[in-house]
């Protein structure tokens, strides 16, 4: 059997990486005008399609953390 490429974070509890992404999504989002600005400038796209891109990401996270709640 191949090793995880992470072994640490693969040890870890599902809990505490669920309690690790949702802290990421604060961070996303106390900086996400500023990510959407970036993302428009990196890619040409308008500043409110960045901002639904990077919400659609936070949703997939989201949803995400979730998964050992529904298993």
């Amino acid at each position: 059997m191949q090793k995880p490429p992470q072994p640490a974070w693969a040890a870890t509890n599902p809990q505490r990486r669920a309690r690790v992404m949702f802290k990421f999504i604060a961070l996303v989002n106390k900086e996400h005008d500023a990510l959407a600005k970036l993302l428009s400038s990196e890619h040409g796209k308008t500043v409110p399609d960045s901002r639904g891109d990077i919400q659609r990401g936070l949703e997939v996270v989201e949803f995400a953390c979730g998964i050992n709640r529904i298993c």
